[in-house]
């Protein structure tokens, strides 16, 4: 019988077959600049801002509840101190009636304010619908955009698996450079999507951003302008374009 292996020897074999398992592990890693995973970032990020718009126009009919339930309540408190006044009127208790009406007079100054503050609201809460509408039909069209660039992917990929398999034993010599040639040109059309997106949201975002400042909401506006700065700061960091 042959003699058994000793355990430190079989341990040096278990060493070896780890870092081999996990360089293999590493190699089979998907490259961060492929297209379909780049089709998916952009679209996991449009519906992150997608859902961060909602947010917004939920936050902006919440506000414009909240005024419209404080112009009834200040209506209701101007209606009961008329009738107070004029009931204190008939009791002929003047200084009563006097300082009924005072009362009444700043409750209508702040009915004033108030109403022009939901008129404000309104119109706001108006403007960020149309925009939601606007924003939903230009997430639809890159959706349907995003799977016509996946079939479009997966079709180039065929493709080349055949134009491989004509290529024959006799000519591996170019398929090794054919494969980097098309490696390159794939990358070349993601990025370029991909900063036509960032591109296209950036604009977005300055329309949306020169809607609120037209509509008098300057934090929001400056928000929406910061959220366009890091998009393009993050789109052109060089370490995106490291190869």
């Amino acid at each position: 019988m042959p003699p058994e292996p000793s355990r430190s020897f079989v341990g040096v074999l278990l060493g070896f077959a780890c870092v081999f398992f996990l360089f293999a592990k590493r190699d089979k890693k998907p490259p961060q600049d492929d297209a379909e995973i780049l089709l998916q970032l952009a679209q996991s990020q449009m519906r992150e801002a997608q859902a961060k718009n909602r947010e917004r126009a939920v936050q902006a009919i919440t506000q414009k509840n909240n005024l419209q339930a404080l112009v009834d309540q200040t209506q209701k408190m101007v209606t009961r101190l008329e009738e107070r006044a004029e009931t204190a009127r008939q009791a002929d208790d003047l200084d009563l009636e006097q300082g009924l009406l005072a009362e009444r007079g700043q409750y209508l100054l702040t009915l004033t304010q108030t109403q022009a503050s939901l008129a404000s609201a309104i119109e706001t809460t108006e403007a960020v619908k149309t925009a939601m509408r606007r924003e939903e039909e230009r997430i639809r069209a890159q959706t349907a955009q995003a799977l016509a660039m996946k079939a479009q992917q997966r079709q180039a990929l065929i493709e080349l698996a055949i134009e491989k398999s004509r290529l024959g034993m006799t000519t591996s010599y170019a398929s090794d450079l054919f494969d980097r040639a098309q490696a390159k040109i794939q990358q070349a059309q993601a990025r370029r999507d991909l900063m036509a997106r960032v591109r296209q949201t950036a604009e977005v975002l300055e329309a949306a951003a020169e809607e609120a400042a037209h509509n008098g909401d300057a934090a929001l506006s400056r928000r929406l302008l910061a959220e366009r700065d890091e998009l393009k700061r993050a789109a052109l960091n060089p370490k995106l374009w490291s190869s």
